[in-house]
């Protein structure tokens, strides 16, 4: 097996066996393939994992490699469906994020899905397949740690665990936030700050989590697979793509005032920005200044810095757990026992 040194913290989580017996795990690659390191982390974390006692049955298409995309639509749906299948799972993970999920939701057999409902996890372009699962088979999916994750962040599955095993979303901001750059096997630390919130908003609120990345969101917009919660409280994070990132998130962020999405939501939850965009804020192109602009005329809080999104560590969100902000604080109000919605 692969023996790199950003993972080896991990293998003595002795913690990580006390949940072998009640999580059985199905690995999805349903976005991009995993080549050199970030395939050397998978397999590491697969047999870590298998080391602990865990159940892992691994998809056909997780070290597939068709271009951007593990495999077609059309096999990347028949793994995602045999894992909701099979009894022998109760919690699928995404290896990875990437590109181009979305191209399995018309497709996905949300009627089977619903009849056997499992935890759900994976975020970035996950978004798209969490939202659709959400909204069409109404699973509480989250928006959580992939495999390849424990690479920079050791203790990322076991702070998903805790999560699944209490029920609850996750609000503790952490001092020190890092990303990671794969290719050299490095990651970059920097001192986070406390959760931030607008002035002249509503300091508290209370509302459905309905949770991703910025760009993946919006391609949902105006699809029958977008949430239509109308408590919704959004917790949306941006992974830098474009060359310029700030004028990025303004755009998609207008974008979906402009649909209408922020009408009837009880609050903006805004993540962590990454180091390369934090850069690019001056005196008048800043993050406090864009989410002041996009949400003027509406009320609800506006809280951001939050410690989620893509670096590490990051909470985990359980889409559609009811949770309230009280001036920068968030809490759960209830656990969700179940990755099946109430009716």
């Amino acid at each position: 097996m692969p023996n790199s040194k950003l993972l080896t913290s991990q293998a003595t989580d002795d913690d990580l066996r006390t949940y072998a017996d009640r999580f059985r795990i199905g690995a999805v690659g349903l976005a991009a393939p995993v080549e050199g390191f970030r395939r050397e982390a998978v397999e590491q974390t697969i047999h870590l994992l298998q080391e602990k006692g865990f159940s892992v049955k691994v998809g056909d298409t997780v070290f597939g490699n068709a271009g951007y995309k593990t495999a077609p639509a059309k096999e990347r749906i028949r793994d995602l469906e045999n894992m909701f299948r099979d009894p022998d799972v109760n919690l699928i993970i995404n290896l990875t994020g990437g590109y181009n999920s979305n191209d399995l939701l018309q497709d996905l057999d949300y009627d089977m899905i619903q009849k056997n409902p499992k935890w759900f996890v994976g975020y970035s372009d996950i978004t798209a397949v969490n939202l659709a699962l959400y909204t069409r088979a109404r699973l509480h999916t989250v928006n959580g740690q992939m495999l390849v994750d424990t690479a920079f962040d050791p203790q990322s599955l076991h702070r998903l665990f805790s999560s699944l095993a209490k029920g609850t979303s996750e609000f503790s901001q952490p001092e020190k936030l890092w990303t990671s750059r794969f290719e050299e096997k490095e990651k970059t630390e920097a001192t986070l700050g406390p959760v931030q919130r607008l002035p002249n908003k509503k300091e508290s609120a209370a509302g459905k989590i309905i949770a991703g990345n910025l760009s993946t969101f919006n391609l949902l917009l105006g699809t029958p697979y977008m949430p239509q919660e109308k408590d919704a409280v959004f917790f949306l994070e941006y992974d830098k793509e474009e060359a310029h990132g700030l004028p990025a998130i303004e755009r998609m962020l207008r974008q979906i005032q402009l649909a209408r999405m922020f009408d009837e939501a009880r609050a903006l939850v805004f993540g962590a920005l990454e180091g390369a965009v934090q850069k690019e804020e001056d005196g008048h192109d800043h993050l406090l200044r864009i989410l002041s602009d996009v949400t003027e005329g509406c009320d609800f809080p506006v809280v951001f810095n939050a410690g989620f999104g893509h670096s590490y560590p990051s909470w985990p969100l359980i889409n559609g757990q009811k949770v309230s902000i009280q001036g920068t604080s968030i809490t759960a109000l209830e656990p969700v026992s179940s990755p099946m919605q109430k009716e």
